[in-house]
């Protein structure tokens, strides 16, 4: 028995529409909350739909988030070169850069392209980094580094990326396990 998924139906007027005319600005942005939460909610083909919905250039409030969304829903869909080429020019905060390189890395590691993903990888894995959450994303980096160091038999290259995992963090386990 094939499983149903949601549907999806944005009304964005009352009023006959034209050729040429575009969608009011609500819509896109309704389509982006309805997207995040249908990809939160794992239903991805909902997701991707309600994305399809946002045309032209995204509201600027939400124009980074909106390009990790549409990446992370690529990714899940198993189509990680599309995700990597989104997010290979950057269009958000640059607060938020470190996720589309460290995206972009799993994407381009997924997809096969090892040598690609390093350099993105430790794009990440090198950066200045101020708060937790940053501090968390960059021993994320570090330690897949490692992990892709050590299945192409760097080991010593991995060991590097490895000492590089603060000890306090919440990779800290993991790193200590694998050195």
């Amino acid at each position: 028995m094939a499983t149903q998924r949601p549907r999806l139906l944005v009304l964005a007027s009352t009023f006959p529409r034209w050729a040429g005319d575009t969608e009011p600005r609500f819509v896109e942005s309704l389509s982006y909350e309805l997207a995040k939460s249908f990809f939160q909610k794992g239903y991805i083909e909902a997701a991707e739909e309600a994305l399809g919905h946002i045309r032209g250039e995204p509201p600027e409030d939400i124009g980074g988030d909106l390009q990790l969304l549409r990446a992370s829903v690529l990714m899940a869909l198993k189509r990680n070169q599309q995700a990597a080429q989104l997010l290979e020019q950057w269009n958000g905060a640059p607060e938020s850069a470190g996720y589309a390189h460290y995206n972009r890395g799993i994407a381009l590691m997924r997809a096969g392209d090892y040598e690609h993903a390093i350099e993105s990888l430790e794009r990440v894995a090198d950066l200045p980094a101020e708060g937790e959450e940053m501090l968390a994303l960059r021993d994320k980096a570090n330690l897949t580094l490692a992990y892709a160091f050590t299945q192409s038999a760097a080991f010593d290259r991995a060991q590097a990326r490895l000492e590089k995992v603060r000890l306090q963090g919440p990779f800290s386990n993991r790193a200590l396990l694998a050195l």
